[in-house]
């Protein structure tokens, strides 16, 4: 099959450019033929809005459990098809036996007309996050530490935002 580079116009060109860091050759089933483009695919993966608010959300998540004082250890932890938002490391007052290790869903709702956004959190959630846990725990050999899993719930758009903040949602 012969790689097809689709030459684009010079307006299309810096679009594409300010889009995609490199420009890479683009494979299709059936290769244009004569001056006519079957297909015109964009090479990289643009994050889609739902992603860039995704990513806001889990943002003001973070900065608002830093303020009270938990220390984030790691960010979209993936083990296979479970998920956690945010990870991270609560300290006790007197550092007696150290802190709690706490994994973090963050749900982001516009408004809680049809429901809060916790109660995104079903009973699947639950379990891959569970399986993340023990994953994130396994691999850095911290069985028995230890931990709870969190919620935070964000309602509203633009300034107008309610956080909150859900401690020990469900238990393991």
């Amino acid at each position: 099959m012969p790689e097809v580079v689709i030459k684009l116009p010079k307006c299309l060109r810096e679009v594409a450019a300010k889009r995609t860091q490199d420009t890479l050759p683009v494979r299709s089933r059936n290769p244009p033929k004569g001056d006519k483009v079957q297909a015109l695919h964009l090479v990289k993966n643009m994050p889609s809005p739902k992603q860039i608010k995704g990513a806001r959300g889990e943002a003001l998540a973070a900065a608002m459990l830093e303020e009270k004082g938990y220390v984030i250890l790691e960010r979209n932890f993936r083990f296979m098809k479970a998920e956690v938002d945010l990870i991270a490391f609560l300290p006790t007052p007197d550092y007696t036996r150290g802190g709690d290790l706490v994994f973090i869903e963050v749900k982001w709702r516009r408004d809680s007309d049809f429901a809060v956004p916790e109660s995104a959190v079903n009973a699947l959630k639950k379990r891959l996050m569970i399986q993340a846990a023990e994953a994130f725990l396994h691999e850095r050999k911290l069985e028995g530490t230890p931990c709870r899993f969190d919620v935070v719930a964000i309602t509203g758009e633009g300034p107008n935002v309610e956080i909150e903040h859900i401690e020990s949602a469900f238990i393991a």
